[in-house]
C-alpha cells in the first residue's frame, strides 16, 4: 500500500500530522473506522492521554464485521484504544523498542521487521502495519494501521 511508509532505515519514514482533537484524527485517515465508531457511541475525545490504531478503509473490506454479535463489535473497535501508554513516533520506530502495551485490558505487541512497524494482538493471530500518524494537543497519539486487530473474543 502505497499509504504506508516503514519507519526503518534505508525506507521512507512514518508520516508524522497533527489534528486538533482525537475524532478528528480518526475521521481523516480512517473514515470508516470513525463510522463504526459513532454508531458504537465510542468517542475517541474521552480519552485523556493514550493511542488508538486505527484500522484504514480498505482494512474492512474482507473482515467479517456484519457476522459478529454486537458485543464483539464493542469489544473489537475498544481493543484498538490503548488508554494506559501513549506511544510516540519515537517510541515505536526505534529497533529498540518491543514491548506489550495494555488495549482494553488485553495485550498487543509492537515489532520491527524489514517491510516496518507493526502492532499485534496479544493472541498473535492478527496484525497491522504501521502507517500515518496524527499527533494531538490533548495528548493522544491516532496511528493508522492497515488491519482489523483481533481481540481474543474471535
Amino acid at each position: 500500500m502505497s499509504s504506508f511508509s516503514a519507519g526503518v532505515p534505508g525506507e521512507e519514514p512514518l508520516r508524522r500530522n497533527e489534528a486538533p482533537s482525537a475524532s478528528v484524527a480518526v475521521k481523516r485517515i480512517a473514515p470508516e473506522f470513525a463510522k463504526r465508531l459513532q454508531e458504537a457511541k465510542i468517542n475517541p475525545d474521552t480519552l485523556r492521554k493514550g493511542t488508538v490504531f486505527a484500522p484504514e478503509d480498505a482494512a474492512w473490506t474482507d473482515f467479517p464485521w456484519d457476522e459478529l454479535a454486537q458485543e464483539v463489535r464493542k469489544e473489537t473497535l475498544m481493543y484498538h484504544f490503548v488508554t494506559s501508554d501513549t506511544l510516540t513516533l519515537k517510541d515505536i520506530t526505534s529497533p529498540s523498542f518491543t514491548r506489550n502495551i495494555d488495549a482494553s485490558g488485553r495485550p498487543i505487541g509492537v515489532r520491527h521487521s524489514r517491510g516496518g512497524v507493526y502492532v499485534e494482538s496479544g493472541s498473535g493471530d492478527s496484525s497491522a502495519r504501521v502507517g500515518e500518524v496524527i499527533d494531538t494537543p490533548s495528548g493522544v497519539t491516532v496511528f493508522l494501521i492497515d488491519a482489523v486487530l483481533k481481540p481474543s473474543v474471535f
